[in-house]
């Protein structure tokens, strides 16, 4: 199409540039040149469409969000996902371990969850203790459009020195309230599962235990299994993975001896090391 300036009171179409000009503006690699030379409309020959302006398609590159864990953050577990999020939908199929790396070599398997626009990478084997950890998500990620990230996004972050790969601690706090999360004094105004991990963390740092908390616990749409693996979901769907992510743990008491028969009743939440 034409580039066209419109007058609202007298009707008037003005010609501004035609698509060879403003083709010139835009870098051939860029998916928006291609696209604006195929655009129909002309101010001389059409009728003006309902809403004027270039035919340009969608051009704006991604951004993220967010990511976790957050940038030089020391104590992660060995066992946490690193999780991305883009401020708008991705290709899913350019978000895999060329797009998304761990450094060291660490292997496993990546997933992206179009609801959440969160891409996510599961390490397998777990992260070794009290190392750094740099995280790269390169220009190959796109957007559903093809407009790839403007620039690599780098961080780092540090495992837990007292971590022992493949292993939690579980411990039950004396702690007491009422079903509704979000009133506990330890919420810190969260509400839910989020309000339970923020509740689990502060007992745990209140008893000097070193690491990243979270509760067992459940709600409408996930289950205490996938919550414990990082991710969303109900173990019967995989936890929205390929695979049914392994079973987390072995657990451990604060002694180092196994926990085995953990349940949950009543108000009282049992807290997990992970």
């Amino acid at each position: 199409m034409d580039q066209c300036l419109f007058n609202k009171e007298t009707g008037e179409l003005t010609f501004l540039k035609g698509p060879d000009e403003i083709a010139k503006d835009i870098p051939e690699d860029n998916p928006a040149h291609a696209h604006l030379l195929t655009c129909k409309y002309s101010c001389d020959e059409n009728p003006p469409p309902s809403i004027l302006g270039v035919c340009l398609g969608d051009s704006t590159p991604p951004a993220i969000s967010s990511y976790y864990p957050a940038d030089k953050v020391n104590g992660v577990s060995v066992n946490s996902a690193i999780t991305v999020t883009f401020n708008e939908a991705m290709d899913a199929s350019t978000i895999n371990t060329n797009t998304f790396i761990i450094d060291h070599g660490v292997t496993g398997r990546t997933a992206y969850d179009s609801a959440t626009k969160t891409a996510t990478f599961t390490p397998d084997p777990p992260l070794s203790g009290n190392t750094t950890y740099a995280v790269t998500i390169t220009t190959g990620a796109k957007d559903t459009a093809g407009n790839p990230l403007p620039g690599a996004l780098i961080w780092n972050f540090t495992t837990e020195a007292s971590a022992v790969p493949g292993n939690r601690i579980a411990f039950v706090t004396s702690g007491r309230g009422n079903g509704n999360l979000s009133t506990w004094a330890d919420a810190g105004e969260k509400t839910g599962i989020a309000a339970g991990d923020t509740i689990c963390q502060a007992r745990a740092n209140a008893a000097g235990l070193s690491g990243t908390y979270a509760a067992w616990l459940s709600d409408s749409t996930n289950d205490a299994y996938c919550h414990i693996h990082n991710l969303t979901g109900k173990k019967a769907d995989n936890c929205g993975q390929t695979t049914l992510p392994a079973e987390a743990g072995p657990w451990l008491r604060m002694d180092g001896l196994p926990f085995r028969g953990m349940k949950i009743s009543g108000t009282r939440m049992s807290r997990l090391s992970s």
